[in-house]
C-alpha cells in the first residue's frame, strides 16, 4: 500500500523534478533575502522604505527555508535513487555526494539559525546578533557550491547567467554594505562647552 501510494505520487510529481524546482527557488529566495538583508541598512534610505526591504528580507528568508526542506526531504520518496531520512538530515553521511549534500545541509541548518534568532536582538545583545547574521554569507556559498556543482541544470547557459549574476550581485552588495557607512555625528562647540561645563 505504501510503496504504491509513493509510486502514485512520482508518476504524479516526479521527484527529481519537484526537488530540483524546490531547490533552484530555495537558492533565489535565499538570494533576495541575503542582498535585502543588507540593502535595508543602508542609512540614506526612509525608515518607511527600510522597513519594506526588511519584510521582503524575513518573508524570502522563511519562503527560502521551506523550500530548502522540501527539496531535501523530497528525495526520501525518490526510487531512483536510495535516500534515508538520515541521509537528507544529518550532513556528510549520504552516500551520493555526502561533501556537497552535506554543505547543502549545513546551509539550511545556517538559515533555520538566522531565522530563529532573527527576532531576539535585545535578548543577544546587537554585536552577538550581529555576528550569528553575518552567516548569512557561509550559507550563500555553500548553497551556491551545492547548486553550481550539484545541480543538473547548472551547466545550462541560462543557469549559468543565473548563478553567475547573483554571485556578482551579492558581492557588489557586500561591498556597498561595507563601504557605505552613517556619517559620524559632529559635535558643535556650544555642545562641547556645555558639556564641560556640566563635567
Amino acid at each position: 500500500m505504501v510503496s504504491e501510494l509513493f509510486t502514485a505520487i512520482h508518476n504524479i510529481m516526479p521527484v527529481w523534478t519537484v526537488s530540483r524546482a524546490a531547490g533552484v527557488t530555495s537558492y533565489l529566495l535565499l538570494f533576495v533575502s541575503v542582498v535585502t538583508g543588507m540593502s535595508a541598512h543602508y542609512h540614506f534610505m526612509k525608515p518607511r522604505t527600510k522597513a519594506r526591504i526588511n519584510l521582503v528580507h524575513q518573508s524570502t528568508g522563511w519562503f527560502g527555508l521551506l523550500f530548502g526542506m522540501v527539496h531535501g526531504l523530497v528525495l526520501t520518496f525518490s526510487t531512483y535513487e536510495n535516500f534515508s531520512i538520515w541521509d537528507v538530515l544529518i550532513p556528510f553521511i549520504s552516500k551520493s555526494n555526502p561533501i556537497l549534500i552535506g554543505i547543502g545541509i549545513l546551509s539550511l541548518y545556517i538559515m533555520i539559525l538566522l531565522i530563529v534568532t532573527s527576532d531576539y536582538m535585545k535578548a543577544l545583545g546587537h554585536k552577538t546578533w550581529k555576528a550569528i547574521h553575518f552567516l548569512a554569507f557561509p550559507a550563500f556559498i555553500g548553497v551556491f557550491i551545492h547548486s553550481v556543482m550539484l545541480g543538473p541544470d547548472a551547466h545550462y547557459p541560462f543557469m549559468m547567467f543565473l548563478y553567475a549574476s547573483t554571485a556578482m550581485i551579492t558581492i557588489a552588495a557586500l561591498i556597498l554594505r561595507i563601504s557605505i557607512r552613517p556619517p559620524k555625528k559632529t559635535v558643535r562647540p556650544t555642545e562641547q562647552r556645555a558639556a564641560r561645563h556640566t563635567g
